[in-house]
């Protein structure tokens, strides 16, 4: 990343802030920054310092290149700077009333076109332009690495009143194991982004609603609040994330050691000498593999306790006891043992379910205080299997990464919300007309937007989900047609092609129809061809069958049927021949 080389202290107006928030100039880093976390009385609080012309703390930033943009990355402000917009944008009121759009030219454009609403009672305007006027202290930083960056926010940090102990670890963590833990603590919660930088106006999108402020991600429905294994504030301090790094190096160390924050501490730990056993581990494994791994045994784990729509907590305990987290890792980590080291499927959820009917009570309660520990832990676990075996059955295949696409899809559905370009979706490849018949040009379409995202450059990666309505307009088309009722996810409705599979007799015709038609395409070079044939993906998510097709950037563009293709937000673009050598660029770099 390429950072300016000066360092300036400079007051910016909040009118500038608001502009360059909707210039799209602010950026985050998911590395090492928290997600918006503040309530709206801290955010009034602010806006009144803001009003009373009262001092507020340095914005700390770094001036850097992003997307051949010039922006301005947050090292220390983001609540704050997040305040200032969403004050302006109408999402809360300072004493009772919201900001007149018209105090300012920008504002007042952006009511005039509808894109801001002007919602009732107004502030007075004068008192609105005494709060755009005011200068905020701005720090631009001459920073030329990343990392010094990531030691930047530790050290502003570091007295552990702005973040609790596990933000402090996963704060800018390069460490390998750091990674695991975030992103799989990030699929879980289901904030997913389709990278760790994102634009401030993308935060809300993947942030927990919080009281009245109604963010992306709804608290209740996260599965931490669903099976009530770790409250609402303990989920905002990250400590879910701390329940994955104990669970992880259970499944990656051996013997498991005891779920400590002397050992997470140590875990985190930068010096690859003196964490060479897991650092060594998580090389022989790969991080594909073992996020793959963790993620088919939590869609297994949340099949059964969300079987019999109930909860992990009600079905194990009759009363609230206090350490559900503890007997929650114990539980994990018997399926685990089961389904990964030996081999075995489920062979009936809802009976599993059942059977667990007040386990916690009678097995887990009595020693939970101690359930952290490496010995007594590992005892829990072992009753725990010796309780559900019979439900699991050994199977054919070796492969310890469960064949399950729910996890895979809900990822891929959030990621899009922040980076729709590398994502599309289809609700099928027939016509929905009498005949009902393959539609060749749709599927082609596909390739071409496939082409195109791989066109983006280099480390670029994409997917197309066949089988999943963007709007409820096909979504109703396809209910209307097939007579099917699609499945609600977020913003999206899971439509599946089982229809179309009816047409072909079977999945595996279907399937094979369609990898044929990958096949017989004009793609150039031909491994983008062989490619998207190795990473066709064919799965199940509840009772609807789907199809994604991944593609990823090689060393050099793909064309299509001789024309090369670029992504424009969701529409894919024919690029003229004269601005062919701009693809070629980014390869080239």
């Amino acid at each position: 990343m390429e950072v300016s080389k000066k360092l300036t202290i400079r007051p910016e107006t909040v009118e500038t802030i608001f502009d360059l928030y909707q210039a799209k100039k602010l950026l985050v880093n998911r590395r090492y920054q928290r997600k918006l976390v503040w309530t709206v009385e801290e955010k009034e609080k602010f806006i009144d310092s803001l009003s009373l012309n009262l001092p507020v703390p340095l914005i700390l930033v770094a001036e850097v290149k992003y997307k051949q943009s010039t922006c301005f990355e947050i090292i220390d402000g983001m609540q704050r700077l997040d305040a200032i917009v969403t004050f302006i944008e109408g999402e809360f009121t300072l004493n009772g009333k919201y900001f007149d759009l018209d105090t300012i030219s920008s504002t007042k454009y952006l009511k005039d076109t509808g894109v801001l609403k002007q919602y009732s009672p107004k502030l007075d305007r004068e008192f609105c332009k005494n709060i755009v006027s005011y200068p905020i202290p701005l720090s631009v930083s001459s920073i030329e690495e990343e990392d010094i960056i990531d030691d930047v926010f530790k050290r502003i940090n570091s007295n552990g009143r702005h973040l609790s102990s596990q933000e402090l670890r996963q704060a800018g963590t390069d460490n390998p194991f750091g990674f695991l833990v975030r992103k799989i603590s990030e699929s879980i919660r289901g904030d997913v982004s389709a990278s760790d930088k994102l634009y401030l106006n993308n935060m809300k999108s993947i942030s927990i609603n919080n009281k009245s402020l109604q963010y992306g991600i709804n608290m209740g429905g996260i599965f931490w609040r669903k099976h009530n294994i770790v409250s609402n504030e303990n989920i905002r301090q990250s400590r879910d994330e701390e329940m994955v790094a104990h669970l992880l190096s259970a499944i990656l160390l051996y013997p498991r050691p005891a779920a400590t924050a002397k050992n997470l501490d140590k875990f985190y730990e930068s010096d690859i000498i003196k964490n060479k056993v897991m650092d060594d581990k998580i090389k022989k494994l790969g991080h594909d593999y073992i996020i793959q791994m963790f993620e088919a045994v939590f869609a297994e784990f949340r099949k059964t306790f969300e079987s019999t729509q109930s909860s992990f907590h009600k079905i194990l305990f009759s009363d609230d006891p206090k350490y559900v987290n503890r007997a929650f890792q114990v539980v994990f980590l018997a399926f685990y043992d089961l389904l990964v080291k030996e081999q075995k499927i489920i062979k009936d959820h809802v009976r599993l379910a059942k059977a667990f009917k007040g386990i916690g009570d009678r097995y887990l309660t009595s020693n939970a205080e101690s359930l952290n520990l490496s010995k007594q832990r590992e005892e829990a676990i072992e009753a725990i299997k010796g309780i559900c075996a019979d439900f699991f059955v050994k199977r054919s295949e070796n492969d310890p990464v469960l064949s399950n696409g729910v996890v895979k899809l809900e990822n891929l559905l959030s990621a899009s919300s922040t980076e729709n370009t590398n994502y599309d979706f289809k609700i099928g490849v027939h016509r929905l007309d009498r005949d009902n018949k393959f539609d060749k040009k749709c599927f082609s379409k596909i390739i071409r937007t496939l082409t195109a995202i791989a066109n983006l450059g280099k480390g670029s990666i994409g997917y197309v989900v066949i089988g999943v309505a963007d709007t409820k307009e096909d979504k109703d088309r396809f209910e209307s047609f097939y007579k099917l009722k699609a499945i609600q996810h977020k913003d999206f409705f899971v439509t599946g092609v089982n229809g179309e599979i009816k047409k072909h007799s079977s999945s595996e015709n279907y399937r094979r129809q369609l990898e044929n038609e990958i096949k017989n395409a004009d793609i150039t070079p031909s491994t983008y061809k062989d490619q998207m044939l190795r990473n066709f993906d064919f799965f199940n998510y509840y009772d609807k069958s789907l199809v994604i097709i991944k593609i990823e950037a090689l060393d050099e563009p793909a064309r299509f049927e001789s024309k090369y293709y670029e992504r424009h937000g969701t529409d894919t673009i024919e690029i003229s021949s004269d601005k062919e050598k701009e693809i070629w660029k980014r390869f080239l770099k």
